[in-house]
């Protein structure tokens, strides 16, 4: 069975949507702190050249119809602020 986009889940504060490319900039800020991702598996970006390789990767997956890649938005700034994987 294939996992369906639910669409946007809204709160007062929040947005959770699916992945869309132009959230990478946003989440360089995120993914490129080591931090951050200490616990992810894959290592903290160093360029978008990286970021655009996640994406795909994400990208793969979620044609699959196993997974679907979200993001936190921010509804105050409307930029990525994190991302979840639904698998």
């Amino acid at each position: 069975m294939s996992l369906v986009d639910p669409g946007p889940l809204e709160s007062e504060r929040l947005v959770v949507r699916l992945l869309r490319g132009t959230d990478l900039p946003a989440l360089m800020e995120v993914n490129g702190d080591e931090i951050a991702t200490a616990l992810l598996p894959y290592a903290a970006w160093r360029s978008l050249d990286d970021a655009r390789a996640w994406h795909d990767r994400m990208a793969a997956i979620q044609a699959t119809g196993l997974a679907l890649q979200f993001v936190v938005e921010s509804r105050s700034s409307g930029q990525a602020i994190g991302t979840c994987l639904l698998f």
